[in-house]
């Protein structure tokens, strides 16, 4: 009889620890769901406001990286890149400040960490000004998808060195 009770209370005891490791599984659960959803929004808030602010509208089949400030000077923007038919596209969207007379923004595409055997940065031209934001559109026949990084610099020179850094981010 004793033994009985012993091992009821055993059974008893089994069920609750396991009902509660299984209600904890499902809180991590929603908390990793939480968190991923709310990193979705800041991109897609991110994309939201871009578009509206330049009037473009961003493709859904397309990469997407956010921008953020490097400067210190509170500008953000988009980097989107595809690889399709041979022809790899990226688009820079930016909201970024009013630029001095002599000076430009351009785009830049990483890949590696500067010292590395691989490292190699290519600039993807000159942002134009478009409707209250900067904007980029850039395409090459080579793949660049193992450029991850993007960049976006604040310029005087024409040349391959980027001088002031202003938004970074990677895809």
């Amino acid at each position: 009889m004793q033994r009985q009770r012993l091992l009821g209370a055993i059974i008893i005891i089994l069920v609750i620890v396991g009902l509660v490791l299984f209600l904890r599984g499902d809180q991590t659960q929603e908390e990793k769901q939480t968190t991923s959803e709310g990193e979705g929004v800041r991109i897609e808030d991110v994309v939201s406001d871009l578009s509206k602010q330049l009037g473009v509208t961003i493709p859904e089949d397309v990469e997407r990286a956010s921008l953020t400030d490097v400067g210190g000077g509170g500008a953000s923007g988009l980097a989107t890149r595809k690889y399709e038919d041979g022809t790899f596209t990226h688009t820079l969207l930016a909201a970024l400040p009013d630029l001095q007379p002599g000076k430009f923004y351009q785009g830049w595409l990483i890949r590696g960490t500067e010292g590395d055997e691989n490292y190699e940065i290519i600039s993807t031209g000159q942002m134009r000004q478009a409707k209250g934001g900067y904007l980029l559109e850039f395409s090459s026949a080579d793949d660049l998808r193992d450029h991850a990084r993007v960049l976006v610099s604040l310029e005087s020179v024409n040349d391959q060195t980027p001088e002031t850094r202003v938004l970074e981010g990677s895809f």
